[in-house]
């Protein structure tokens, strides 16, 4: 690619991702302010972090609760920002925004490394802009640690993805000391190698990659110890008789449509060949294996953890597009408008606001209506093709 194009390319990058961060900062501000405080939020998670940006002058029990008082690093920067004379609203509100620009741009790199086209990789973008747990979640709750987590995760997926163990080390190293969500990488990474290389080969450098990190991992649990924080026993015992209490009137469907919106009705139109490219990509399973697992079993939220099956799901939904589009031989202009606008409208009625919507986000009629009706046209439209 010559250098004017690939300027003009990440240019176009640049201001999609913008305009996305610019749209979910104004759709949630006008709700419950810019840089808005904390009792706005009706969730407990950023007083964690809030805690430990503030420390030793805050108090010692939210700053000292795990698993949060072992991801250091946002909060620590947080901390130097207001020793600096920052607010500290203000810091993690930047520094959660400059990771959010990094995660979708680091998406667009990644979509690129894939082989889309720009036109893809940019309504990739836009997509994930108007999915609830990638984006706007982090600009009302915005002092938590996920925004730099995905940019990371990304990140390590594309360094992962082109076997380059050195700069995946050292973006595994940073990562121990943000989220560690970040450990999906190293599956990924493995399986990867061994179904490319051998299983020696793989055991061998994904140990050379996540030694320091995990090193790095245990001394920081060695070094905080934490005041307080429930015994994976009691979050997995919570999590599931929550989830099982409320299967049929929100789980199920805010585990899959609520929380991808058109993607997933993009990716059941392709589910079988989609299912038969798993052999030759086993790597890509793992990931939202590994989030819908640790989700469903520890998280006591929705939407957020499962932003990080985000980098294998949307890639299989573009290509379910560019199927289906091939199939239906129709431009992609029209079809992209209709299921942009489609996220659009489920983007516009997902709730953010609500106390525990984080987990009880209410099933919407309108939103599965809409889904149900694309999935049959479009079923239907392939099969009046093949028999034109």
């Amino acid at each position: 690619m010559d250098r004017a194009r690939w300027r003009k390319e990440w240019l176009l990058a640049l201001l999609v991702a913008g305009g996305v961060l610019a749209v979910n900062v104004a759709w949630v501000s006008a709700r419950v302010g810019l840089v808005h405080k904390p009792k706005k939020v009706l969730e407990v998670d950023h007083y964690h972090y809030l805690a430990m940006a503030r420390a030793p002058d805050g108090p010692r029990e939210p700053a000292g609760r795990s698993p949060y008082c072992w991801r250091v690093l946002v909060p620590g920067a947080a901390r130097l920002l207001r020793a600096a004379g920052m607010n500290v609203h203000l810091a993690f509100y930047l520094l959660t925004n400059a990771a959010l620009l990094g995660f979708l741009l680091a998406l667009f790199a990644y979509l690129g490394l894939l082989g889309f086209e720009l036109r893809f990789r940019l309504l990739g973008l836009l997509l994930t802009g108007l999915l609830q747990g990638a984006v706007r979640w982090f600009e009302y709750q915005y002092w938590m640690t996920d925004p730099a987590c995905l940019f990371l995760v990304v990140l390590g997926l594309f360094f992962a993805r082109q076997e380059r163990d050195g700069p995946l080390a050292v973006v595994s190293l940073v990562a121990a000391f943000v989220r560690e969500t970040y450990v999906i990488v190293y599956p990924y990474f493995f399986l990867r190698l061994w179904r490319r290389h051998s299983l020696g080969v793989a055991v061998r450098r994904t140990l050379s990659v996540a030694a320091a990190p995990l090193a790095a991992t245990v001394v920081l649990r060695l070094l905080i110890v934490p005041t307080s924080g429930p015994t994976l026993a009691d979050a997995v015992a919570d999590n599931l008789g929550f989830r099982w209490r409320h299967l049929g009137d929100n789980q199920l469907y805010v585990l899959s449509l609520g929380t991808w919106g058109m993607l997933l009705p993009l990716l059941l139109l392709y589910a079988g060949r989609l299912a038969r490219h798993i052999p030759q990509r086993l790597e890509e399973l793992a990931v939202p294996t590994a989030v819908y697992v640790t989700t469903i079993l520890i998280s006591n939220n929705n939407e957020r953890p499962l932003a990080y099956a985000l980098p294998v799901l949307l890639p299989a939904a573009l290509r379910a597009l560019q199927w289906l589009l091939a199939d239906l031989r129709w431009p992609f202009m029209p079809v992209a408008l209709v299921v942009l606008g489609m996220q659009v409208y489920v983007w516009v009625v997902t709730r953010f606001t609500g106390l525990g919507i984080s987990i009880y986000q209410p099933t919407h009629t309108g939103v599965v209506a809409l889904a149900a009706v694309f999935w049959a046209g479009a079923l239907a439209a392939r099969r009046l093709r093949r028999r034109a």
